[in-house]
């Protein structure tokens, strides 16, 4: 912060507090900053973190429920127009504070390696959970009260399956009672249901 003239200044009293200019120690890009205008301030607390111009960070908002699935110290990948080229990434940083407007939250990740990229740049952004399991679309799935289904296909037509999904995203994370590669109807599932309940239907 100070240099060591103007804090020796401030200590005599021949400067009142106000406000000071904060000097960094180094070059950068302030990734963080753990004040509010109007805080108190101990002696050596991080007020800020400042990353250098030779790492870039990735910032971007997800939704809740695919935030829950993130933990701090996760490799993410990120790629600027396919997924052939990805880059990894350390994710640093996830806000628990849930924005009224979006619905999202903010996460900040850092790469671990230099990229060719510019500060502003968008990129896609690839997510993995720390939960294994199935993601099951949305279209896939029936309600009854409580209970959520699905139909899969076997060797007779489709057989109904209870699981217990999690949501992720505009769909869903089954954990169990599914596999990888597993057929389920995406279409036609009110109707499926409306046959196995004996309440008419046809081929």
């Amino acid at each position: 912060g100070f240099d060591a003239k103007a804090l020796q200044a401030l200590r005599s009293g021949q400067h009142q507090p106000g406000d000071y200019p904060l000097i960094a120690r180094q070059s950068g890009q302030l990734s963080r900053n753990f004040l509010r205008v109007g805080d108190a301030v101990s002696a050596h607390q991080t007020i800020a973190t400042i990353t250098s111009n030779n790492a870039l960070w990735l910032r971007a908002t997800v939704s809740a429920s695919l935030a829950n699935g993130l933990t701090l110290g996760q490799t993410l990948q990120a790629s600027v127009d396919d997924n052939q080229n990805q880059s990894p990434l350390v994710l640093v940083s996830k806000n628990h504070m849930l924005s009224g407007d979006t619905q999202r939250i903010e996460i900040l990740a850092r790469f671990s390696k230099t990229v060719n990229l510019l500060p502003g740049q968008r990129v896609n952004l690839v997510l993995s959970s720390t939960v294994k399991g199935v993601r099951v679309p949305a279209s896939a799935v029936t309600h009854s009260g409580t209970m959520t289904s699905v139909y899969l296909r076997n060797s007779q037509g489709f057989e109904r399956r209870e699981l217990s999904l999690t949501p992720l995203g505009e769909d869903y994370l089954a954990t169990d009672r599914v596999q990888p590669g597993d057929a389920l109807a995406v279409q036609g599932t009110a109707q499926l249901k409306g046959i196995m309940l004996g309440l008419g239907g046809g081929e």
